[in-house]
């Protein structure tokens, strides 16, 4: 568990992949969460990259409900233009962070290395929180492994609960739980540290 760190300004960007749509219900009733203190933008990842929500001073949770409720997901799509553009917008913020609500990422396109070398070369680079909708790979955030700000949110159920849960820890300056992986080695006097060997 850390402790929240409230942002002063949120991008949220969702999949236009086939079969998000599905989620865009579950992405809408969270909003209602997010604080009217808090700046924000809605950037759909379609063809590149769709402003949905221009960057919005206050609350444009009304704005985001209704332009999510237009969009029906067909095919798949680069979420790369998206979350770069994301950053951009992030970035000019002292606190910004970028919310990416996405299917699996079965292939990570070459701007991922752009994307990593901002997170890298910025003094203070905003947050990345991934939040993916269903198992599968994720080719985009094995390129920004080891960035302290790039994250995967826990999932602990519906999608809906999950968002509302992130953004009323921001409202309240409540705990919020967090994923850290490390690579462990064998234990001491375990023997040989590529394991055993067999027949």
């Amino acid at each position: 568990e850390t402790q929240a760190n409230p942002p002063d300004r949120v991008i949220l960007v969702v999949d236009g992949t086939q079969g998000m749509e599905a989620h865009y219900q579950a992405i809408n009733a969270a909003l209602a969460h997010l604080s009217a203190n808090i700046d924000f933008a809605l950037l759909l990842a379609r063809d590149g990259c769709e402003e949905l929500v221009p960057l919005q001073k206050g609350s444009a949770e009304p704005l985001a409900r209704a332009a999510l409720r237009k969009f029906h997901s067909t095919g798949g799509h680069d979420n790369l233009p998206a979350l770069i553009r994301a950053w951009e917008l992030a970035a000019q913020a002292k606190a910004g962070t970028v919310v990416w609500v996405h299917g699996p990422q079965p292939v990570a396109m070459d701007s991922a290395a752009e994307l990593r070398q901002r997170f890298e070369r910025s003094s203070s680079p905003p947050t990345l929180l991934a939040i993916q909708t269903q198992p599968g790979p994720n080719r985009v955030l094995e390129h920004l492994d080891g960035l302290k700000t790039v994250r995967a949110m826990l999932r602990l159920g519906d999608l809906g609960d999950d968002l509302a849960r992130l953004f009323k820890s921001w409202t309240n300056n409540a705990g919020a739980l967090e994923i850290t992986r490390e690579l462990v080695g064998p234990a001491a006097g375990q023997g040989h540290p590529e394991g055993t060997e067999t027949s």
